[in-house]
């Protein structure tokens, strides 16, 4: 065995003879324990050396004797003679050196090992041109070390006696286990080194569970190494479980796992820069378990920390198809489903169709994701392939669709040649249904192309953004809305933006916009006089005379009517539990609305013109009818109010009727046919 504290081979070897042992024999520690006379033979570099023949007994010495010749490389040690004559040497460790150990045995090394006597000195060892003995403090120190008064050594107690049963994986170990350290020199280091690695751990979580089983004797001590491997087993497996529940956090709250610098060893102490959200997440759930979870993250080992990005991926792929067998573990119990899908191009340009399924389980409608699929064409036959093959490869009973929502689109809603068509021509009980909310978006958006609606819907437009892209802009319109602005209009502080695509949204920028438009004229005025910039000033003054004008206002007082009777459904058709019976109510509630304002335009649309009226005073505004051409000397001269209700108010009515009527005659229809 190899002792590295002097860096050759000691071979214990019984002597029956004067005579060493033969060349190239190696007769294991301990060969023969009934001798009384035990030899101790140094081989440096394959070539016997000078050998010391050590008169002792079994259990006690009356004399011993030591000399080591020089090591190689000019590094000599070298014992004296032992001036501690009549000491026992009853429990000696190396007494058990070679030999297999029993219970009893191994109380006796770790618990009834020779200790010390009174006035014990310890030989000096010569190490190069100093002599050097054992410290004696050491053993405080080290709990683990013990004196071998016999080697003038030390020896690890605890795996002495468990290291045979370890399987490190990594190299064997030598002195201190297998052999006596005798090297003093930068010993206390030497003794750290072998405190930190890996198989004196185990051999220590091993003497913990020897010393729980020789306190309960129903415990069996060949369980000690199991219970060790337990232990790690359960420090391997907490370790992960904080990590996927930070994960799950941050993705159930939408926040962002990593930032900008994402990188580096985990520490509990905050850091200089900041570590990205993961890792600040995770740190916080560590410090409020228990005083063990640090060490999980702080002793572990740079390939089994589970903290780089691609094991988050990993971990949220994971999630991502427990998810996903969850939802199909569900349509497969609910039956029947109905498959909703829509194309779009992420952030990297890649276009993706996202597939999601609704089915009803327990009387309750269930909208779910299922996936999002990569596509390079996006032709009708594509999509439908790519939809099909999508839905076989999840393991759907595609006999069991029922019906197919996509958006307007030509290629999807096509009916001889669309993506629906094809795929019920496949599965005809799949019944396409063009998403309803959508089409009433679509109704508002063709009835918003009379152009006096479209220039006033970009007035809006500007003026928004205007006010909220400067902090000056944003400061005076503040300061105009405390100011002119009063009731519970008063809590609303800035403009919001225009929607480019949901006119949900639009129609609350148009309310928010009329509602707080005292302040928006104010904010105007003291950009247009006050600012010191020119182009600012100018396009305050052109937004300023855009907004004044009366038919900005009267056309702004009309879309904020229509809203009103709009909106509320806009927003009742967002609900996923709705069903088609339910929409074709709350359409023609809406439809109902809008022809009786038809039909009583004229008393409708003079409310809207008192109140446009009374803003044309306030703002100094002429409520005059625009001029259409240079000589009007044969057109009849129509009152204001007649003018801007047939001009503005009638044709937006009627544009709103058409469009719902023609849009939503199919739903009435599906409506009948399931009702019947």
């Amino acid at each position: 065995m190899d002792v590295s504290g002097f860096g050759f081979r000691s071979i214990l070897s019984s002597v029956n003879s004067s005579s060493g042992p033969r060349h190239g024999e190696e007769p294991p520690w301990g060969e023969s324990k009934s001798a009384a006379n035990t030899v101790i033979v140094r081989r440096v570099r394959g070539k016997m050396d000078k050998f010391v023949v050590v008169q002792r007994k079994r259990k006690s010495s009356s004399s011993r004797e030591r000399d080591f010749s020089k090591r190689d490389r000019n590094d000599t040690s070298s014992c004296s003679e032992s001036a501690n004559q009549g000491f026992s040497s009853e429990n000696d460790i190396s007494n058990f050196v070679g030999v297999p150990l029993t219970d009893a045995d191994r109380q006796k090394v770790l618990f009834n090992c020779w200790s010390l006597p009174s006035g014990f000195s310890f030989p000096y060892v010569t190490v190069g041109a100093q002599n050097r003995s054992f410290q004696k403090q050491v053993l405080n120190e080290f709990t683990w070390l013990a004196y071998s008064d016999i080697y003038n050594g030390a020896f690890c107690k605890w795996c002495f006696v468990f290291a045979p049963q370890t399987d490190s994986g990594a190299k064997p170990p030598g002195s201190l286990v297998s052999g006596p350290h005798c090297n003093y020199k930068k010993a206390k280091e030497h003794y750290n080194n072998h405190h930190n690695c890996h198989y004196h751990k185990l051999c220590a979580d091993m003497f913990d569970n020897f010393v729980q089983t020789d306190a309960d004797k129903s415990r069996d001590v060949r369980n000690a190494l199991n219970s060790s491997r337990h232990k790690a087993v359960e420090e391997n497996r907490n370790r992960p479980s904080h990590i996927i529940r930070t994960i799950e956090f941050c993705g159930r709250q939408e926040i962002l796992l990593r930032g900008h610098r994402d990188t580096g060893a985990f520490s509990m102490n905050e850091t200089d820069c900041n570590d990205a959200v993961f890792k600040a997440a995770l740190r916080l759930r560590v410090e409020a378990s228990d005083k063990q979870t640090p060490g999980l993250f702080l002793k572990a080992s740079r390939n089994a920390s589970y903290l780089r990005w691609r094991v988050q991926n990993q971990i949220m792929s994971l999630m991502g198809d427990a998810i996903q067998k969850q939802i199909l573990s569900d349509i497969s119990q609910c039956k029947y489903f109905l498959i909703l899908a829509d194309e779009t191009t992420d952030v990297s340009q890649t276009e993706q169709v996202t597939l999601s399924v609704r089915f009803i389980e327990d009387t309750k409608v269930h909208e779910e994701l299922l996936c999002f699929v990569p596509v390079s064409s996006t032709t009708d036959k594509d999509l439908a392939f790519m939809i099909l093959t999508q839905l076989s490869q999840l393991v759907l009973n595609l006999e069991h669709m029922r019906g197919q929502g996509y958006d307007g689109a030509s290629n999807m809603s096509g009916k001889y040649r669309g993506g629906q068509a094809r795929v019920k021509e496949l599965y005809p009980l799949a019944i396409y249904t063009h998403c309803c909310n959508h089409v009433l978006n679509l109704v508002i958006s063709t009835s918003s192309q009379l152009p006096v609606i479209r220039n006033a819907m970009a007035t809006i437009s500007d003026i928004c953004v205007f006010l909220s892209r400067s902090a000056q802009g944003v400061s005076t319109f503040h300061d105009n809305v405390e100011r002119e602005v009063s009731g519970p209009a008063s809590s609303l502080q800035k403009l919001k933006p225009i929607c480019a695509t949901r006119w949900v949204e639009r129609y609350d920028s148009i309310i928010i916009f009329v509602t707080l438009l005292p302040a928006v004229v104010s904010a105007l005025e003291g950009l247009q006089w006050e600012n010191k910039q020119v182009e600012v000033a100018t396009n305050a003054a052109t937004l300023l005379n855009c907004v004044q004008r009366c038919t900005f206002l009267i056309v702004a007082l009309v879309m904020q009517h229509t809203s009103g009777i709009i909106l509320p459904v806009l927003t009742l058709l967002q609900n996923k539990e709705l069903d088609i019976f339910a929409v074709v109510e709350h359409t023609d509630s809406v439809l109902d609305i809008l022809r009786q304002n038809r039909s009583n335009c004229e008393n409708v649309f003079h409310k809207i013109f008192d109140q446009a009226k009374n803003e044309c005073e306030e703002y100094d505004s002429a409520l005059l009818i625009p001029r259409r051409c240079k000589k009007e000397i044969f057109r009849d001269n129509y009152p204001s109010e007649h003018f801007f209700r047939e001009a503005i108010f009638v044709p937006y009515l009627d544009h709103f009727i058409v469009e719902m009527v023609d849009r939503f005659l199919v739903r009435s229809r599906s409506a009948e046919v399931f009702g019947a």
